[in-house]
């Protein structure tokens, strides 16, 4: 799974998006790890582009068999897993550094057991920076989309993400009202 957002104006991203993608899924057969996918999506696009641009992603695997995930993440926000069974709500690790950067980018892979049931939720900066007032007050913030997660963990998957769009656009006063897009993606490891 592959997450990612680009800054520039709408060529620019739209290009470098397709190379970021067109590198990755040219790996993902091979026994490239996520950190490595997204250093080689950054050379590529460094190379291509000539010229500075900045992108942030997280990529994950998940390997069933040996019920782990492992994933890397560059200057973009980091996922939270939910345990299935209750424990505490966790936000894994990824770089604060952004792939575009000139040049050469290290990233490091990380990863996380799992068990049947539990949850990953992976987000854009959007969710986040939903604001009342164009912007003018506080964001949502990362603490409001946690207890959002915490507040409907034992609602179906469907539901948890309809309450975790629902809850931004709310704080922001609507749609209309967001300076940023948001993205949301729900995984729940099945049996």
């Amino acid at each position: 799974v592959l997450v990612s957002e680009c800054k520039g104006n709408e060529s620019s991203i739209a290009l470098a998006e397709l190379l970021m993608q067109r590198e990755i899924g040219a790996r993902v057969r091979g026994d490239c790890t996520p950190a490595k996918m997204l250093e080689a999506a950054n050379e590529c696009i460094s190379r291509i582009m000539q010229r500075e641009f900045l992108a942030s992603a997280v990529f994950l695997t998940i390997n069933p068999r040996l019920k782990m995930l492992q994933y890397a993440g560059a200057g973009h926000p980091a996922p939270l897993h939910g345990p299935a069974h209750g424990g505490d709500l966790r936000q894994l690790q990824t770089s604060p550094k952004m792939l575009g950067c000139g040049g050469h980018v290290q990233v490091q892979d990380h990863s996380a057991a799992f068990e049947k049931g539990d949850r990953f939720i992976l987000y854009s900066d959007g969710a986040l920076k939903a604001a009342r007032n164009g912007g003018a007050m506080q964001p949502f913030g990362l603490p409001r989309l946690q207890e959002t997660l915490l507040a409907h963990r034992g609602d179906s998957l469907p539901a948890l993400m309809d309450a975790l769009l629902a809850a931004p656009l709310q704080w922001a006063g609507g749609e209309d009202r967001l300076t940023d897009d948001i993205t949301l993606i729900g995984i729940e490891i099945a049996g």
